[in-house]
């Protein structure tokens, strides 16, 4: 039997918060993390939310974000958070 694929949810607020303080540009930012600008952008927009486990702790690593600071609380209803724009 195969074990499910681990992903983690993210806050796209966080992680545009976070990488506005650590001064990177969305391309430095994706070239740090393995990962496109685009899906940096859908990330921090909120139009994705899942990540995969390498490219998540690879983006915490940059970031410089602990354990838990990067995901989405799920008790937070979506509804009333602001779109980053």
């Amino acid at each position: 039997m195969q074990e499910p694929v681990t992903t983690f949810e993210v806050n796209g607020q966080v992680i545009w918060a976070k990488r506005m303080k650590a001064g990177l540009s969305v391309g430095e930012l994706a070239a740090q993390t393995g990962i496109s600008d685009s899906y940096v952008r859908k990330l921090e927009r909120g139009l994705r939310k899942h990540m995969g486990p390498g490219p998540y702790l690879r983006m915490r690593t940059v970031l410089r974000a602990n354990a838990t600071e990067l995901l989405l609380d799920p008790t937070e209803d979506p509804g009333i958070r602001e779109e980053v724009k």
